[in-house]
């Protein structure tokens, strides 16, 4: 590592403090890269939306759907502003892993409960499945986020 002492080594001490400075910035852009708790409960709030639509006439569900799409689309162009990083959770290892978990137990609550709806008309079984998908979404999103900051402090 080149250096301003006239490239001399650097000492123990003057490591240590540059480490130390890295680390603090390393920490500084991971809490800068999460998004906060409220894009996480609007996300959350969509996905739950999205699947208590099943239960709207049909000039409800594709204006539900629709309107959940939309707030969806808009969370995602926004993401960059808040969080003034412009990669994506979905673009590092470890929180892809993640996203892939809740992507795949959305799919299974998200099919099931409105099969199951679509089967036997009863809204319950909907409240259930619209309930757990927020929910799931809600505690892996932010273990998502988690794994996207921790990314950048250490270097994966």
């Amino acid at each position: 590592m080149e250096n301003s002492r006239n490239h001399q080594p650097p000492t123990p001490d003057a490591a240590a403090a540059d480490l130390a400075f890295l680390r603090s910035d390393g920490a500084n852009a991971a809490s800068a890269a999460a998004a906060p708790t409220w894009y996480h409960l609007i996300q959350s709030l969509c996905v739950a939306g999205f699947v208590m639509a099943f239960a709207l006439p049909m000039s409800w569900f594709i204006t539900a759907i629709c309107a959940t799409a939309i707030i969806y689309t808009i969370l995602g162009f926004l993401r960059p502003r808040f969080t003034r990083v412009q990669t994506s959770p979905w673009e590092r290892g470890p929180s892809r892993r993640t996203g892939l978990q809740l992507l795949a137990i959305l799919l299974v609550l998200g099919v099931g409960g409105i099969g199951l709806y679509t089967i036997s008309g009863q809204l319950w079984i909907l409240l259930v499945a619209a309930g757990l998908a927020f929910g799931a979404t809600f505690y892996l999103s932010q273990r998502i986020e988690k794994a996207f900051s921790g990314s950048f402090t250490e270097g994966k």
